[in-house]
């Protein structure tokens, strides 16, 4: 392969004198990443919602309404606060948000040509961005409504400004804030640390290694520390004790790394099958720095400081396909002259189709969207209760209500199971839950598995999986409320573990008392003798006016997977 010279000469005080471009080089790759980018928006308004992006919406509610005490990972809650009093369900409200990530993906898009333009011309800085935006796990999440979009628009904002400026007060402040503020939305950007690490070290190289310029570069990291203390008590202490707070810090820090973890391999393989342009690009980077001499060491230092972003999955423990949005940001930033070198030999007119055309492909292959189907849930239940009240789930699906235990994923069911959350029957003697909604993924069935004959994933403790089963009694579709049946003739002694006001499906003897079909009986905690009639089945279900929903049951599944 024949060697040519860089894109970009290095001057002094490291500032960099860009090739000239014509403006039609430049434009097919920014047509096409704005093409791919209008995909993206497609898939914001019709792709299923998932589980996490529920408990993100869930979270806000719970700060509107005055309850939320987690202070890390929740500044989003502040950001989000006015889609609370939108008269819309949860799914709508997400969608709206939505499109308020995929700004935040536009910027990281900015950001990654940004830095790219560091080392390769404008063209190159381009497809840069578009191979990012076609990787197939970007196109699915890279605006989902989570931590990760806003984490890393502002960290890749920050780290451009550490490249491309010239370091001032104000560039200094700038990257401070948008670093101790991402620090506050996620604590997983210091999984940045290596990109950063090059950079700086390229701009200290670029200042003769300067103490002037040292203090500089430090500058930022310092006083983002700064702002990360500041908005910290301004927004966590408010919610949360600081020892309460101090104890989930080093909590999430002792859960963040897992040294040959390998749970998430199925999603690194799919990750790489479903991102060959991007996959290609990366693996032809490095030889194609070996042969380039004349790019200055420097450089490839830096390169190497955003490429090796590639490794985390092998020591970070949720790479979930979300992730990869976060992670694949500062990778694609480094693959200049991968992508340089395949257009060298190939055209730029073909590395911009096969990236575009895979965008393509991948938005065409999106499978089936379960949208309709979750707002008709969240409708449903809206329709059944005059007052929002306590639930249990897996995702915090219905956002409106309150929901009364831990997030189901698998990391919240390993702790269960090792006793570091709260057993359900824990959750029932503290307060009245009389919704239970079963709407987790098939194969995952938890609650799902406890209510049916769904085979389970894992196993409650024994106590809690009676507890489910007596106390809730199925009313429409996944929903089932607190309540119990009786076949004609039938007695027995009820375990009442949701207080408060049931009423009888038909003539019911209750304690002794008899109650007529209609009437209202109010329990409290613990054994309630109940009786039917020798000749009618009947029953107790929760609340004075629980309405069953007019909306036909929607079929499984609700969700698209990862």
């Amino acid at each position: 392969m024949a060697s040519s010279a860089p894109s970009s000469t290095i001057l002094g005080r490291g500032h960099v004198k860009p090739q000239r471009q014509s403006l039609g080089v430049s434009i097919w790759p920014a047509l096409a990443l704005g093409f791919v980018l209008i995909l993206h928006l497609n898939l914001v308004l019709t792709r299923s919602i998932n589980w996490d992006e529920f408990h993100f919406l869930g979270q806000v509610h719970t700060f509107v309404r005055g309850e939320l005490t987690l202070p890390l990972q929740s500044l989003h809650v502040r950001m989000f606060a006015w889609l609370v009093p939108l008269d819309m369900a949860g799914v709508d409200q997400i969608r709206i948000a939505r499109m308020f990530m995929l700004a935040a993906e536009a910027m990281t898009c900015a950001a990654i040509v940004t830095i790219a333009r560091r080392f390769v011309s404008l063209p190159y800085a381009l497809t840069c961005a578009l191979a990012y935006v076609t990787a197939a796990y970007v196109m699915q999440h890279g605006w989902s409504f989570r931590t990760d979009p806003i984490a890393t628009a502002f960290s890749m904002s920050a780290l451009a400004i550490l490249a491309r400026s010239r370091l001032s007060i104000t560039a200094i402040v700038a990257f401070a804030l948008l670093m101790g503020t991402a620090f506050m939305v996620t604590m997983k950007i210091v999984l940045f640390a290596p990109a950063f690490a090059g950079i700086a070290w390229l701009r200290w190289s670029e200042g003769e290694f300067h103490i002037k310029r040292a203090v500089q570069i430090a500058a930022g990291p310092l006083l983002a520390i700064g702002v990360a203390g500041l908005v910290f008590l301004l927004h966590g202490l408010s919610l949360a004790p600081a020892d309460e707070a101090a104890k989930l810090v080093g909590h999430s820090g002792e859960s963040m790394f897992v040294l040959g973890e390998t749970a998430n391999l199925r999603y690194m393989v799919h990750g790489a099958l479903f991102a060959l342009p991007f996959v290609l690009a990366l693996i032809i980077t490095p030889f194609a720095l070996w042969q380039h001499s004349d790019i200055p060491k420097q450089q490839k230092i830096a390169i190497a400081g955003l490429v090796v972003m590639v490794l985390t999955p092998f020591y970070y423990l949720n790479t979930f396909p979300y992730f990869y949005a976060f992670m694949l940001a500062p990778v694609a930033a480094g693959l200049g002259f991968g992508i340089k070198t395949l257009s060298d030999r190939y055209g730029r007119n073909l590395v911009l189709a096969v990236f575009t055309g895979w965008g393509l492909m991948v938005w065409l292959a999106e499978g089936e969207s379960h949208l309709d189907k979750q707002r008709t849930i969240q409708i449903a239940a809206s329709q059944m209760f005059d007052e929002p009240v306590n639930y249990l789930d897996f995702p915090t699906f219905l956002p409106r209500h309150r929901k009364a235990n831990y997030f189901l994923t698998g990391w919240g069911l390993r702790n269960y199971m090792a006793g570091k959350r709260p057993k359900f029957t824990e959750i029932l003697s503290q307060t009245p839950v009389p919704l239970l909604a079963a709407v987790e993924p098939e194969p995952n069935p938890s609650l799902l598995s406890a209510m049916t004959d769904v085979p389970r994933y894992f196993s409650f403790f024994e106590e809690d999986l009676a507890a489910l089963k007596t106390t809730y009694r199925p009313f429409w579709g996944p929903l089932y409320v607190a309540g119990t049946t009786l076949k004609a003739g039938e007695t027995r002694a009820w375990q009442v573990w949701v207080p408060g006001p049931y009423k009888a499906d038909a003539a019911i003897t209750v304690n002794g008392a008899q109650y007529a079909a209609g009437e209202i009986v109010t329990l409290e905690r613990g054994s309630a003798q109940i009786a039917a009639s020798a000749n009618t089945a009947t029953g107790l279900l929760w609340g004075e006016n629980t309405r069953k929903p007019t909306l036909p049951v929607p079929e499984r599944p609700y969700w698209t997977d990862f």
